[in-house]
C-alpha cells in the first residue's frame, strides 16, 4: 500500500528536516556550503527546511496533483545537482579524509553530499506516483 498524502508529506518533511542534523542546527552550515556553495549556501540550507514545511503542509491539507508534480520537479532539480556534484568530486575520498579527522561534524558534511540525492530521487518518484494517482482519480470523476 502506498502512503497517504498526509504520510507522504510528513515523511518528506522529516527527510528534508534531516539537514538540521547534518548541519548541526546550522552551526555546521559553512561545512555543507563549502562542498557545494551553489546549492547549499546557508540560505540554500534554510530553503531545504522551508521545503520541509511545504511538504508537511501539502500533506495535511491534501492538495491536488499539480502541487505534487511541482514537488517532484523540485526533487528532480536536487537529484540533478547531486549528480553534478558527484561528477566533480570523489565522495569516497572526501568521506575517508573526514573520517580520518575523528570529528563527527567533519564527517557529516561529506556524508550529506554523498547520500542526499538518493532520498531525493525516491521522493521524486513517490511524488510523481501520488500526483498521477490524484490526476487519474480527478479524470475518472470528470468522466462520470
Amino acid at each position: 500500500m502506498f502512503p497517504s498524502a498526509c504520510t507522504l508529506g510528513v515523511l518528506a518533511a522529516g527527510y528534508n528536516a534531516l539537514i538540521l542534523v547534518f548541519n548541526c542546527g546550522f552551526s555546521n552550515a559553512p561545512a555543507l556550503a563549502a562542498l557545494d556553495a551553489e546549492m547549499f549556501s546557508a540560505f540554500g540550507q534554510l530553503m531545504v527546511v522551508v521545503w520541509a514545511v511545504a511538504f508537511y503542509a501539502a500533506g495535511v491539507a491534501d492538495v491536488g496533483a499539480p502541487v505534487w508534480y511541482a514537488f517532484a520537479l523540485e526533487k528532480l532539480v536536487y537529484v540533478g545537482g547531486w549528480a553534478r556534484w558527484h561528477s566533480q568530486h570523489d565522495a569516497r575520498a572526501l568521506l575517508s579524509a573526514a573520517i580520518g579527522t575523528g570529528s563527527v561534524p567533519d564527517v557529516l558534511a561529506p556524508l550529506f553530499h554523498t547520500i542526499y540525492g538518493t532520498g531525493d530521487m525516491l521522493f521524486c518518484l513517490a511524488f510523481l506516483r501520488h500526483a498521477s494517482s490524484l490526476a487519474r482519480r480527478g479524470s475518472q470523476r470528470k468522466a462520470r
